[in-house]
């Protein structure tokens, strides 16, 4: 779903309920809120890989990802070929994208 949601579902009727009830302690332990799912429900924010291709190697580099990234939302990561320079194919990182950035 996004931000900090997510969606628990299964193909079976009844199993997230089931769930919900009979290992509630669990679920509270790695979800801070349990509600079931509704329309009305949406994130304000999505985590977003991306790959940025052309990148001349004499820009590549941290400092050029982080200026990308914080164009686009709030940069989090690199994967590990772009941090550690083993391909320069392209750079893939990822960010934080508000709903308002659309």
């Amino acid at each position: 779903m996004g931000g900090n949601m997510d969606l628990l579902r299964s193909s079976v009727e009844g199993d997230v309920e089931r769930l919900m009830k009979g290992k509630k302690d669990c679920l509270e332990y790695y979800f801070s809120e349990l509600k079931p799912w509704n329309p009305g429900l949406f994130a304000i924010q999505r985590e977003v890989w991306i790959q940025v291709y052309g990148i001349p190697l004499h820009n590549w580099g941290e400092d050029l990802f982080k200026k990308v990234g914080a164009r686009l939302g709030v940069f989090l990561d690199f994967d590990m070929e772009t941090a550690t320079e083993i391909m320069f194919l392209a750079g893939q990182m990822s960010y934080t994208m508000s709903g308002t950035t659309v």
